[in-house]
């Protein structure tokens, strides 16, 4: 089932197949930018105990993360609609190193100020016993 394609954020999605289940319905979605093919993702939707939970496919670049979510699909004869929803969130792997370097700073800070303490006390410890 190759339909047509839907161009958005620089982005071409084409979804190739939908997997239905009893209890989940899943697309294939075919991700490109120009000619080139960047992904396939698979977002779809899942029923668990009488509720029905969006499972989104999210495809990392370097630059910025493209989300994919599911939300259902209608046929009419030999059409069948599916709606989704695209967002591009740039620079989504600037924030996460931003994070690590967060916690690098805290880890530092949390192994060097007892360091620097027991420097301190030793240092003022010397120096007490000079005084006497």
């Amino acid at each position: 089932m190759d339909g047509p394609s839907q161009d958005f954020a620089g982005y071409t999605f084409q979804v190739t197949d939908i997997d239905s289940e009893p209890e989940s319905v899943f697309a294939d979605v075919d991700v490109s930018r120009g000619d080139r093919s960047i992904d396939t993702a698979r977002p779809g939707v899942v029923l668990i105990n009488g509720q029905v939970r969006a499972e989104v496919d999210v495809l990392r670049t370097l630059t910025e993360d493209v989300y994919l979510v599911y939300h259902n699909a209608s046929s009419a004869g030999d059409v069948t609609t599916v709606n989704m929803t695209f967002k591009v969130l740039p620079l989504m792997n600037v924030l996460w190193l931003g994070m690590v370097l967060m916690w690098l700073g805290l880890i530092i800070r949390m192994v060097a100020e007892p360091m620097a303490r027991r420097r301190r006390q030793a240092l003022a410890g010397t120096s007490a016993r000079r005084r006497r």
